[in-house]
């Protein structure tokens, strides 16, 4: 194994070797940006950067990846503090309050507008600590917070959410079909404090 960095190659595998190695990129990480990190950011920033294994990026996997993989296997410290030259990544901590909305109002890039479209590849992840509840047993959690990327026309009127879950399975042309509460959760993160929503405009 290599220890001179925080990402250790071996032959061995499973959650009690890869939990440290995990840790140790979380704790190089914290360290790397100085000073006193939130919580949530720090997670965020890991499961930001995680990517999906070349094994499992077939479409048979598609429908499973959530269960196997989570969000994907963390890149390292120096990588996701770095980032890529092609890319930018916009880091936001904030305590939201009941039925508030916390909003950011940005231009699209220039070099990604084609034809009058917005092209490229938005990658969105949201950590948040919500109340929990233990009384109310499974349904401990006591708040949701969504998260939505809108364009909006002329007139300030928004176009309507373009994310998507980051193993969303379209269900047919229609996106706006009424999903029953189980669907919500397993598909669309309702109740979960990690989310993450990764979509590519090619067409615009």
């Amino acid at each position: 194994r290599d220890w001179s960095s925080d990402v250790c190659s071996s032959d061995l595998s499973g959650t009690s070797f890869s939990a440290p190695i995990v840790a140790k990129t979380l704790a190089a990480l914290d360290y790397q940006i100085g000073g006193r990190m939130p919580r949530e950011t720090l997670m965020a920033l890991l499961i930001h950067n995680s990517t999906t294994p070349e094994t499992f990026k077939g479409k048979k996997y598609k429908r499973h990846l959530k269960d196997w993989i989570g969000f994907g296997m963390p890149t390292d410290s120096e990588s996701i503090l770095n980032g890529s030259e092609h890319s930018i990544s916009l880091v936001f901590h904030h305590t939201i309050k009941k039925g508030k909305v916390y909003s950011f109002p940005f231009s699209w890039p220039k070099s990604l507008i084609k034809n009058g479209r917005c092209i490229g590849h938005v990658k969105v992840t949201m950590v948040s600590t919500p109340t929990l509840d233990y009384d109310y047993t499974e349904e401990l959690v006591r708040e949701d917070i969504s998260v939505s990327l809108h364009q909006v026309d002329k007139d300030e009127k928004s176009l309507g959410t373009k994310l998507k879950p980051i193993y969303h399975i379209s269900k047919g042309k229609d996106e706006k079909v009424t999903r029953n509460e189980y669907e919500l959760r397993e598909g669309y993160y309702k109740w979960n404090p990690v989310k993450v929503y990764d979509v590519v405009f090619t067409k615009g």
